[in-house]
């Protein structure tokens, strides 16, 4: 066995992939010629053309001929079948909106969605992929777990995340600010006086985690204290939204004058219990949503928004791009807006 060191083309192929990193390459960004690798790494050109052959062997990069080396695997030709796979964690209503406007604006181009939600499966959701390995696929999108984001990569179609930031990855991305919006409904129940504010949000999962710090963020930069008791995490369902408030107010000496909930869902399950216990929203207890889906129009719900079209827009133009040989910027931020309803008022 030869444990001597590594050879120079396996050192050199370690060097190029840096350099897609450093230089934040992504899928279909063309890669220095043979030639100008050669120069800059120092090395001669049969054993460059070796190191890219090793990446090309991991799905980092391919090569087309005359053309040069390019990152991430081969586009593939537009599938006759006009699948669109579209992958999301769980049930919520705002993935549902987002897949029913991506349907109607899709069909026109000759789009049909695949629809699979993995329930937060990590082990699911690497099954749907495998699956779309097999099937003709015309490109993917998807609001990807954390742990089976990178299992994307080994797709031939294109590629296109959104609501999840995945920053060690280079599939384009559409996300909404969601530590913006957060902070903005934190601060509009500070400045109609609460101070005790609770926060009911999921758990697990990078979007939960920015709603969070921009609640922190907001009683932070007012100066008021972070009461742990007041936060309360586990999911985003409309029954962890009802026993949550639960929590809150139960044999509470001093319970929250106001509520702001992760998503809809959530403040919809907390509207319930309240109206259980006999509070009057907002006289006695402020809600905030954020989503702005259909359930915040019924309740009439002060919620942030996620404005739909403009994600929509964001995911077509950048699968458009990717179809057609093009690279689209790796991350696209969607600015939220605040809408007052009548959930929120003065504190008592």
């Amino acid at each position: 066995m030869n444990r001597g060191k590594p050879e120079r083309f396996r050192s050199l192929a370690e060097t190029i992939r840096d350099l897609i990193s450093e230089r934040g390459l992504g899928r279909g960004a063309a890669l220095p010629s043979e030639r100008l690798l050669a120069k800059d790494l120092g090395a001669n050109h049969l054993t460059i053309r070796k190191a890219l052959r090793l990446l090309e062997g991991e799905g980092i990069l391919h090569t087309v001929a005359s053309k040069g080396s390019f990152v991430g695997r081969p586009l593939v030709p537009h599938s006759k079948t006009g699948l669109l796979g579209f992958v999301f964690p769980d049930e919520e209503i705002f993935f549902y909106e987002i897949l029913a406007d991506l349907e109607r604006k899709c069909e026109s181009r000759g789009l049909h969605p695949l629809v699979h939600v993995t329930h937060q499966s990590s082990e699911k959701e690497s099954r749907i992929v495998d699956y779309f390995r097999q099937m003709p696929m015309a490109a993917v999108v998807a609001a990807p777990n954390v742990e089976s984001a990178a299992c994307y990569q080994a797709l031939a179609c294109p590629v296109v995340f959104f609501d999840t930031i995945m920053e060690s990855l280079q599939t384009p991305q559409v996300v909404t600010d969601d530590a913006q919006g957060a902070r903005r409904a934190t601060e509009h129940l500070i400045d109609l006086g609460h101070v005790r504010i609770a926060h009911i949000g999921g758990i697990g999962d990078p979007t939960s985690l920015l709603r969070l710090h921009g609640y922190l963020d907001a009683l932070g930069a007012r100066g008021l204290p972070v009461e742990a008791r007041l936060i309360k995490r586990r999911d985003y369902g409309r029954e962890w939204g009802y026993y949550a408030t639960a929590e809150l107010f139960a044999k509470a000496k001093s319970p929250p004058t106001a509520l702001f909930c992760g998503n809809d869902t959530l403040a919809a399950g907390a509207l319930c219990y309240l109206r259980e216990l006999g509070l009057a929203c907002p006289r006695e207890v402020s809600v905030m949503g954020f989503g702005n889906t259909e359930i915040a129009t019924a309740v009439d719900l002060t919620t942030v928004d996620q404005p739909r079209q403009a994600i929509v827009n964001a995911l077509l133009h950048n699968l458009r791009l990717l179809m057609h040989g093009e690279v689209p910027n790796p991350l696209t931020r969607i600015a939220t807006e605040l809408i007052l309803r009548g959930s929120t008022g003065k504190a008592f």
